[in-house]
């Protein structure tokens, strides 16, 4: 398994536009730090990876790849076409 965490981290800095830099500006913690947790360099504390996914507008659990859904509402709409799709049938 790879490093979930620093490829998620950096799929929803990258959905959003950002850079490391503006992340760490949204955190108050260095560019570096961020591109650390990216490369799997450097896991972020619990404190830290909670902020991280507010500020990314994703859910920590989808983070650190524990859950397939970036956030509830993903969720939640994934919940619904399938049972959309279950009426159907």
């Amino acid at each position: 398994m790879g490093n979930v965490l620093g490829e998620r981290l950096r799929e929803a800095r990258e959905r959003r536009g950002w850079r490391p830099e503006d992340v760490a500006v949204a955190l108050r913690r260095s560019a570096s730090a961020i591109v650390a947790y990216e490369h799997g360099s450097r896991v972020p504390r619990a404190d830290v990876l909670a902020q991280l996914a507010q500020v990314l507008g994703v859910s920590a659990d989808w983070l650190l790849g524990l859950d397939a859904y970036s956030s509830p509402y993903v969720r939640a709409a994934q919940t619904r076409l399938e049972q959309r799709h279950q009426e159907g049938s």
